[in-house]
């Protein structure tokens, strides 16, 4: 599920033209990393704690998602 998230985020803001098409692939490839994905689902799973989500929210992972992208890129940048 983190994985399709992840990548119809990164397609969202590639289509709105917040990442470039090579920020897109490294998105995509490190997505098939599974140590990389357990560090992109820590720090989305961190997001989430700080913005202290009600239980009963529907939580949108996809914006969730999208507004850590910086961090992923950061993320892939360093484990990659």
């Amino acid at each position: 599920m983190l994985r399709k998230d992840l990548i119809e985020a990164a397609q969202s803001a590639f289509s709105s033209g917040e990442i470039s098409r090579a920020d897109l692939f490294k998105i995509r490839v490190a997505s098939l990393n599974p140590r990389l994905l357990g560090q992109i689902q820590q720090a989305v799973a961190e997001q989430v704690a700080f913005d202290s989500v009600n239980s009963t929210d529907k939580i949108d992972w996809v914006k969730i998602i999208k507004e850590l992208l910086p961090i992923i890129l950061q993320l892939i940048a360093l484990f990659a």
